[in-house]
């Protein structure tokens, strides 16, 4: 089977795939995947669908030994519980402004167990050059054919182009003799207000080429210095960075202990409240698109980097098939509901039932929807994507147990590291209640430097501070020419930019 990462835009089409298959005039069955309703690391449930396929009673090519087969299952055959109309549902902040809808198939052969593979482009293009069946079976990269997952974030309309930034009157703005400041908004389909954000780029022109990019998911629910702070540097370091804040938000560019920004930097926001991980990825997907079609950035060479909010934003973008070739998500949450129960055991009374209206039992899908490993495999099929993941002990808002349970769920490589930064040679799993998730009977730890060829790290940082875990790393940026990076600290995040963009 074939289905290509990130067909995140809902439709009502019949739904039609090919595949092949090793045995000739096969009957093969297709099932419906539902993973609204489970649990993080228990199969989800699967429903048969009344349409079934058969493969040809011809090679696809002499010697081949494999049969083509293509399967359509019309629009009406879907359930009417996975096929969710993309509008809003009506209820309170706590539920979701679109319907959470998702469409996932899976196919076995008549009385087999085993699901057939499937792969995505990346996995396509490493079977294609693959020296025998067992080599192409080991390039898929998932099992199921998505057809779409619109999880309250599904944009609409064509894509967003670098003219629907406008910048405000007296932009850009000169924040040091090397770098300039766009600031501006950018509207969302769906969506009242526009949506502010800022563009740091070197004063120098671009090269014909375009600049590598970084594309910035803040952390909070407002756009503040640390963030501005943050994309100065990255562009001081020669890139282009495109920071968004997210809907209904302002810019408050006050209390910077580094740079002076003018006042009409500052950007008024709404009272709306804060999504939390749903219309925030919309605005990023949009905003993403509109950093694309600039002529000063590099399509190829895009990093997207997101910090605690924007950390769930960035994996959540990934999954629904952000067009970049690298990411890094630092002290993200992955799991709301186990948030949630997180937040109740340590007697935060601000716990996410506050922010999201509700308790799991009470508005379950508003939790599924906003967790990235809920759809881990969406992450898995992302095989054209380098994706870093950093957690620090001692985090008193999103547990490192939130890393380690994403980390298994996608198979990543995962290593402990010393205080200080360097890398530990332990395989030692970490011990005690806010690792839940990290022990050896979930996740594997490897010791020593990585090799930065896997598709996804996970790096859990020791941490013999009194500091909280959460303030590190966030907004760590590249160092500016004439400048060098603060090691080992930083080595973990310098070596996987080195790799990512050689």
């Amino acid at each position: 089977m074939q289905t290509q990462s990130g067909l995140s835009q809902q439709h009502n089409a019949d739904v039609v795939f090919t595949g092949v298959t090793t045995q000739p005039n096969q009957v093969i069955d297709l099932f419906l995947r539902d993973r609204r309703g489970a649990t993080v690391g228990t199969p989800p449930a699967e429903t048969t669908l009344p349409v079934t396929a058969a493969s040809s009673g011809t090679e696809t090519s002499p010697g081949s030994g494999l049969y083509s087969f293509t399967a359509t299952i019309p629009a009406a055959q879907l359930p009417a519980s996975s096929w969710i109309s993309q509008a809003n549902d009506g209820r309170a902040q706590g539920g979701l402004r679109r319907g959470v809808g998702r469409v996932e198939i899976v196919a076995r052969a008549h009385g087999n167990a085993t699901n057939f593979k499937t792969y995505s482009a990346a996995a396509l293009d490493c079977a294609g050059v693959a020296a025998n069946q067992s080599e192409i079976v080991n390039c898929a990269d998932g099992d199921s054919f998505l057809v779409y997952d619109d999880d309250g974030v599904g944009l609409t309309g064509a894509a967003a182009t670098a003219a629907d930034f406008v910048l405000q009157p007296g932009a850009p703005y000169a924040i040091t003799p090397d770098v300039d400041m766009e600031v501006g908004t950018y509207s969302v389909p769906g969506l009242t207000p526009p949506v502010n954000a800022v563009v740091c780029r070197p004063h120098a022109g671009a090269p014909a080429t375009g600049r590598r990019t970084v594309v910035l998911n803040h952390g909070g629910f407002l756009l503040d210095w640390g963030a501005l702070d943050a994309c100065v540097n990255w562009a001081r370091a020669g890139w282009i960075a495109a920071l968004t804040a997210y809907r209904y938000e302002p810019i408050v560019p006050d209390g910077s202990p580094v740079y002076t920004y003018p006042a009409a930097v500052a950007r008024p926001g709404t009272s709306d409240p804060a999504e939390l991980c749903l219309g925030e990825v919309t605005d990023t997907l949009r905003w993403l698109d509109i950093v694309r079609d600039r002529a000063d950035t590099d399509d190829d060479q895009i990093l997207m980097w997101g910090y605690s909010h924007g950390a769930c934003v960035t994996l959540r973008a990934l999954e629904q098939g952000a067009e970049v070739k690298a990411a890094v998500a630092v002290s993200s949450p992955t799991e709301f509901s186990r948030w949630e129960q997180y937040s109740a055991n340590v007697g935060d009374p601000t716990g996410i039932h506050i922010a999201l209206g509700g308790t799991p039992a009470a508005i379950p899908d508003a939790y599924h929807a906003r967790s990235p490993a809920r759809m881990a495999v969406d992450l898995q099929r992302r095989g054209d994507v380098k994706l870093l993941q950093i957690a620090v002990e001692k985090d008193t808002i999103v547990p490192v147990s939130q890393g380690c349970m994403l980390a298994d769920a996608i198979g990543a490589e995962n290593h402990l590291m010393l205080p200080g930064g360097d890398y530990s040679a332990s395989t030692t799993a970490p011990n005690g209640v806010t690792f839940a998730g990290c022990q050896l009977s979930y996740i594997t730890w490897t010791g020593g430097t990585p090799g930065w060829n896997k598709r996804a790290y996970y790096l859990l940082y020791e941490n013999i501070t009194p500091w909280d875990g959460h303030l590190y790393f966030g907004y760590t940026t590249p160092p500016a020419p004439g400048q060098s990076w603060d090691l080992p600290l930083n080595k973990g995040i310098r070596d996987f930019l080195l790799a990512s963009f050689p």
